[in-house]
């Protein structure tokens, strides 16, 4: 699902600590891996922008639950200021004051939506910033789009996304 060609340049260029932890060795996600890719990548990028000059941190957890999978993208960085928290997911909304479209976040939820899961701001305080990603292990009853660690075979069109099975595990995060 996540190729580390995507991630080792952002973290390294920066001398950025990263880290991934993964309470499972391998999972199966059915879906865009493109799409999905793009998430995680606008997701790290945004951490990277707001992290301090030193001593930068970013942390990816990824998790299987009882009701899916879970990834989260921790930073150290400043934090999203309380009076914008309503709107960080609303495009064209940016902070930044160059290079920002105000697409990504909006961007990144409706594709997770797509997919049958949450993107959520789970933290965001002076000590840095969490997003969570919440994919479940399957959608309703038209099975669109569904993580399924059992059944392997017969990848779908997801009504026209590149769909299939993508193995994630920490080292190709």
């Amino acid at each position: 699902m996540f190729s580390d060609r995507f991630l080792k340049p952002i973290y390294e260029q920066k001398q950025i600590q990263f880290e991934i932890a993964c309470n499972t060795p391998d999972m199966v996600v059915r879906g865009d891996q493109v799409q999905l890719q793009q998430v995680v990548v606008n997701l790290v990028m945004n951490a990277v922008q707001a992290l301090p000059e030193e001593e930068g941190r970013i942390k990816i957890t990824l998790e299987k639950r009882k009701s899916g999978y879970c990834l989260e993208v921790e930073d150290n960085g400043t934090g999203i200021p309380q009076e914008h928290i309503d709107e960080i997911f609303e495009p064209f909304f940016t902070t930044k004051s160059s290079g920002g479209t105000g697409l990504g976040l909006p961007t990144a939820k409706r594709i997770i939506r797509a997919h049958g899961g949450q993107l959520l701001l789970k933290r965001t305080d002076g000590d840095g910033t969490i997003f969570q990603i919440v994919l479940p292990n399957s959608v309703a009853s038209d099975n669109r789009i569904s993580i399924d660690e059992d059944n392997k075979e017969n990848p779908s069109n997801f009504n026209g996304m590149n769909a299939g099975e993508y193995y994630v595990n920490t080292t190709i995060l």
